[in-house]
């Protein structure tokens, strides 16, 4: 996770329940900070390191932390005793814990609560207020994506996606999620419009038997969305298995612009972070991203 110059490349598991986040110069490597997390473990499957404005989120089994990015000093946190933390999505205003119950909104800068929605009822206010424009975020839940205004917690609208689709990412004006596709027969991104809902495109990116999406959306740069897919598919004639890779589409249309195949990305983390894609080879390992 990239923010302001520094590269925060490993969330550690030091032993006793504490999780260890290290943070490095993006230019020369160096540790700049280092911060223990004491009983807040990362949940298996989620993306522990989101970045909001300054703060940076961890978020792990118990809910979510915030760290100043530059110094890696304790901002807020907000804890959810005994559930575990599916994910976080993050818009301008508004930070959306989703947890076993429902979701709670949350402002970036305060970490204070501004509404609470239990699942299956009506979001209920807090009572705080921030003076920033109300918008939109979007969360995927049990197979079905969910547009919240950012203000009140209300629905705007749904879309059906894969059981198993991962959280999404917003663009251009375009919601974009990654999952299996059974009609398609492996792995595809889908991107619809962040106000309405409508379906701009889909694309296959993998097809391949096992009913399970492999890929992480990584982030945009100069109007391509890059991905990472842990596996490569069959060659169609020789069935032979494909190397894992890291691709870039073109938002506007799903368009494949560049591939770069790799045997040792399957099930490494990896992060945009400028004009490079960092990979663990098994070191941090910068990729060059395609000129434009």
């Amino acid at each position: 996770m990239g923010v302001g110059g520094v590269l925060v490349t490993a969330v550690q598991t030091v032993g006793g329940g504490v999780c260890r986040l290290v943070a490095r110069g993006s230019a020369d490597g160096r540790v700049r900070w280092s911060t223990d997390v004491h009983n807040c473990l990362p949940v298996r499957g989620v993306q522990p390191l989101l970045h909001s404005g300054d703060p940076l989120l961890y978020i792990h089994t118990r809910g979510v932390t915030a760290f100043d990015a530059s110094r890696g000093t304790f901002l807020w946190g907000q804890l959810i005793p005994e559930t575990r933390v599916p994910g976080v999505v993050v818009a301008p205003d508004c930070v959306v814990i989703a947890h076993a119950e429902g979701h709670i909104g949350v402002h970036p800068s305060t970490g204070r609560a501004r509404w609470r929605r239990r699942q299956g009822a009506h979001p209920v206010p807090t009572g705080f207020r921030v003076a920033e424009a109300p918008g939109l975020v979007h969360l995927s839940v049990d197979g079905l994506l969910d547009a919240l205004e950012t203000s009140t917690g209300a629905t705007r609208w749904l879309h059906r996606l894969d059981d198993k689709a991962m959280a999404p990412v917003t663009a251009g004006g375009l919601v974009l999620s990654g999952g299996y596709s059974s009609a398609h027969g492996g792995d595809v991104v889908t991107a619809l419009d962040a106000q309405t809902g409508v379906v701009a495109w889909q694309r296959l990116i993998v097809r391949d038997a096992e009913p399970d999406c492999r890929l992480q959306l990584l982030g945009f740069r100069s109007g391509l969305l890059y991905v990472k897919s842990a596996r490569g598919g069959r060659h169609r004639l020789t069935r032979k298995p494909k190397l894992p890779f890291l691709a870039a589409l073109d938002i506007a249309t799903g368009a494949l612009r560049w591939r770069w195949e790799h045997p040792d990305i399957d099930t490494r983390p990896a992060l945009l972070h400028r004009a490079s894609v960092v990979v663990q080879l098994p070191v941090p390992t910068a990729v060059a991203l395609p000129s434009a």
